[in-house]
């Protein structure tokens, strides 16, 4: 694990130790111990060679964290699918987490991004005072992997961007996939006339561009 960390620490990010098999800091101040000090790295580790490895979020790292939890009753793989319907896929560096969800690694916009529990259903949003756990850590005998090592950490997509920095409220019906634009607000009863309506009129759209109208 002190190897593992070492790498990261080489790449140019600062770690701090958790408990092994679990998620929480051993250090005193969390995150804001994390270090790349070569010599505070050993002792940590010496004292406790199997502590998953620690990785503050936020502008100190440049990073930002699309966090996709699917164990128990989070439904990120439904809200993921709609989010990026929304804003375009998240085309970046990823990881699989031991309980079967994923982590999105985006470069930070050297703007305030808030670290958000609940964005979405089942997605949180690992930025500014926060952390995850790094790629070699281990929960249950299972590693935090990357997807596609090969991939590099993208910029946030423009839309999430905003969605993120508030320049659109999360609720803004013109950020959402179109057959959810149709019934933003309608009643449950109604949703089917809208659908209807919405299909009629891109139908009659078709029939015009095929006619040259």
């Amino acid at each position: 694990m002190i190897k593992k960390a070492n790498s990261l620490v080489q790449a140019g990010y600062d770690v701090f130790p958790c408990t092994p098999n679990g998620k929480p800091p051993i250090t005193k101040n969390g995150y804001k111990d994390a270090s790349n000090d070569p010599n505070i790295i050993k002792k940590w580790w010496s004292n406790n060679p199997q502590a998953n490895i620690g990785l503050p979020t936020g502008s100190s790292s440049n990073l930002v964290v699309v966090d996709v939890d699917v164990k128990g009753n989070a439904d990120g793989l439904n809200s993921l699918i709609q989010l990026e319907m929304e804003v375009g896929v998240l085309n970046t560096y990823a990881v699989s987490t031991p309980s079967g969800g994923m982590h999105y690694y985006f470069t930070h916009p050297n703007q305030p991004i808030k670290n958000r529990v609940g964005m979405r259903d089942g997605i949180d949003i690992r930025a500014d005072g926060g952390y995850v756990l790094a790629v070699g850590s281990v929960i249950d005998d299972v590693a935090y992997t990357a997807i596609a090592p090969s991939i590099s950490i993208n910029p946030l997509p423009p839309k999430l961007l905003d969605l993120l920095t508030g320049k659109v409220a999360a609720n803004d019906p013109s950020y959402r996939y179109p057959t959810e634009r149709a019934t933003y607000g309608v009643s449950e009863g109604s949703r089917n006339d809208s659908l209807f309506r919405l299909t009629s009129s891109l139908v009659g759209q078709g029939k015009q561009a095929l006619q040259g109208g």
